[in-house]
């Protein structure tokens, strides 16, 4: 059996794809990879300079893999990453953080958090505004032809 020459590094999570042999791999350098385990190769995805990638995410066919990842020091976006172009694209504009992306089980849909809601109330307690609904759940198409719920 030959060994993977590219190091992974300190794996801190792997998920892996449904079907096919693929790995999504999120090491401590906040690199995002994809391991092939019958090749036995090893595809740097996307690296952030801010944050550790999270919310990693297989389409149930296997042919996309959904993750958020830091732009900026207090932003996050999904993205989604293509195996048969290997090219990965923000599919949010984030406003704080959008984050926790999740295919339903049919792959016609992507859901996630998102940190984009400013309505303050006031706090009964201290008499101060805070921001307690900030965070929604929101969903994407992924195929065109799908009908919008």
């Amino acid at each position: 059996m030959r060994p993977i020459r590219e190091p992974l590094g300190r794996v801190m999570m792997m998920h892996p794809a449904p079907k096919g042999d693929l790995v999504a791999v999120v090491n401590h350098r906040h690199e995002l990879l994809v391991v092939d385990t019958k090749k036995r190769t090893v595809k740097r995805v996307d690296r952030s300079e801010f944050a550790p990638i999270s919310g990693i995410d297989w389409s149930p066919d296997g042919q996309w893999l959904a993750y958020d990842c830091a732009d900026a020091v207090h932003r996050t976006c999904v993205k989604l990453y293509s195996v048969r172009s290997r090219k990965s694209v923000a599919v949010t504009d984030p406003v704080l953080r959008d984050y926790a992306p999740h295919f339903d089980p049919k792959g016609r849909y992507l859901y996630f958090l998102s940190a984009r809601e400013f309505n303050p109330v006031y706090d009964q307690i201290k008499f101060e505004l805070s921001f307690p609904c900030g965070i929604r759940p929101y969903m994407l198409l992924v195929d065109a032809a799908v009908p919008h719920p």
